[in-house]
């Protein structure tokens, strides 16, 4: 069972089939309970998300901006809005309403065992959400729709190369991984770009329930599980500026 399971549900597990085995004492079928006797593995650390100071963040933009599309785009929208390397794949125009000032995270591209699969879904239902767009980011965003379309392309995926082709998953870590060497920049997962999001959206003053809006988590628990360690670094922050 470690071998593929968290020591959470191992434990579960072990709950079940304990009791079982009380019971078969009580029923004079066994003698002792041999679950007593197994060690049972350790939890893990709750999980912390790498990520990049406002200053590395901004240091990493400029050289993907330089490096140029589909790049660029591909990290500035985990870096602002906190998209899942998925939802940067399957983020089509039919999903950004300018007009409004609304992005609407509700397509997805997975990397299967065999081929990469395509679902209007999200990992999960909380998961499908509408993020405002960020001012600074619209004029891009419009530049390179009408590049698109002045290149004679149908208007489908945001992220794609040149001639249309959609980029993919392992392009997009490969460059990425290259461009934090060439820039001196801390190693780090593409999708800690989604931390650096959501721990630059705390610091800044936003609370756990607009940052889990924000991310997609299910429960705010998650968010607060997960970024706990942001909150407390914006408190001391604020406390430091206070005294």
């Amino acid at each position: 069972m470690a071998d593929s399971l968290k020591p959470e549900t191992i434990g579960k597990h072990f709950t079940l089939i304990s009791g079982v085995l009380d019971d078969a004492i009580r029923d004079g079928i066994i003698s002792s309970n041999p679950a007593s006797l197994v060690k049972m593995p350790r939890a893990k650390e709750k999980f912390k998300g790498n990520t990049l100071t406002a200053g590395e963040a901004k240091t990493l933009l400029t050289a993907a901006k330089d490096a140029g599309e589909p790049i660029y785009t591909a990290i500035l929208l985990p870096v602002v809005y906190g998209l899942r390397r998925s939802e940067v794949c399957g983020l089509r125009w039919q999903d950004i309403d300018f007009d409004n000032g609304a992005m609407h995270i509700c397509n997805t591209v997975v990397k299967g065992d065999m081929k990469y699969i395509e679902e209007e879904r999200t990992k999960t239902k909380k998961s499908d959400r509408v993020i405002a767009l960020v001012d600074f980011t619209v004029p891009h965003l419009k530049a390179l729709k009408d590049e698109q379309l002045a290149a004679g392309l149908t208007l489908d995926k945001v992220c794609r190369w040149s001639n249309g082709d959609d980029i993919k998953h392992d392009y997009i870590s490969k460059k990425f991984n290259k461009l934090l060497k060439a820039n001196a920049l801390p190693s780090i997962r593409y999708h800690d770009l989604r931390h650096t999001a959501a721990s630059l959206l705390i610091v800044s003053g936003a609370t756990p329930q607009q940052t889990q809006e924000f991310l997609g988590h299910e429960t705010v628990s998650t968010t607060m599980n997960i970024y706990a360690h942001c909150l407390n670094e914006a408190k001391i922050e604020t406390a430091i500026l206070c005294s």
